[in-house]
């Protein structure tokens, strides 16, 4: 676990600033730091240190933020989209709109 977040605040580090999509500028103060350590702790178990997914959890890699966004966002209001809903919501449940816009941003800008 140290090991993915060591990972995911180097890699966190490495993106130049102009990386960031336009979705995490205009509406949030983009920590890449904190994002970084919310995807290791709550995403990467599943989709992978790289987003690129595993067994039946999607790839999220090359999404772009206002689709992840939006994704998150139905499974925070408890909606199906797919065949592991049942999974996502509880963990999109704990999510501020703030922490969403983060993700999304950094998910977006770190596994293209």
């Amino acid at each position: 676990m140290k090991f993915l977040t060591t990972m995911a605040f180097a890699l966190a580090m490495a993106l130049p600033a102009f990386a960031m999509p336009a979705y995490a500028q205009d509406d949030t103060d983009l920590d890449m730091e904190a994002a970084a350590t919310m995807y290791a702790r709550s995403c990467a178990q599943c989709h992978g240190r790289t987003g690129r997914g595993m067994a039946s959890f999607p790839s999220i890699a090359g999404k772009d933020a206002d689709y992840l966004a939006e994704r998150l966002e139905q499974y925070r209001a408890g909606e199906t989209v797919g065949p592991n809903s049942p999974l996502m919501r509880p963990v999109a449940a704990k999510l501020s709109d703030d922490d969403i816009a983060q993700l999304a941003a950094f998910i977006s800008a770190s596994f293209e």
